[in-house]
């Protein structure tokens, strides 16, 4: 019904949202250009908190889309409670040598 009317190439109200709806507004495109420079300096693990419908999960999947899979090994934790997510292993985004530097190291738990 909308999809012609508005010449979309398919739903953009699925279930699972896709990332090619992505719509780089202000706040969204700050989104991605915070994950993307976290991944590039090796900050750690980064979490993405907002309201439902904000676009967390659109913006990821960008990102996800745009990550060159020969350097960096990523993994999509999804999780409403905060404190399975620190339970969760921390891999999120890790360059591979970084992955077999670190993987025979203990993580120290606070």
């Amino acid at each position: 019904m909308y999809e012609s009317h508005f010449g979309l190439t398919g739903s953009p109200f699925r279930l699972n949202p896709d990332p090619s709806f992505y719509y780089g507004s202000k706040g969204h495109s700050h989104a991605l250009a915070y994950l993307k420079y976290g991944l590039h300096q090796g900050e750690g693990f980064i979490v993405v908190t907002g309201e439902i419908g904000a676009g967390k999960t659109t913006v990821v999947g960008t990102l996800l889309n745009e990550l060159d899979t020969t350097s960096v090994v990523a993994a999509h934790i999804v999780s409403t409670q905060l404190e399975s997510v620190r339970s969760s292993p921390p891999t999120a985004c890790v360059p591979p040598a970084t992955r077999r530097r670190t993987s025979s190291r203990r993580s120290r738990r606070s």
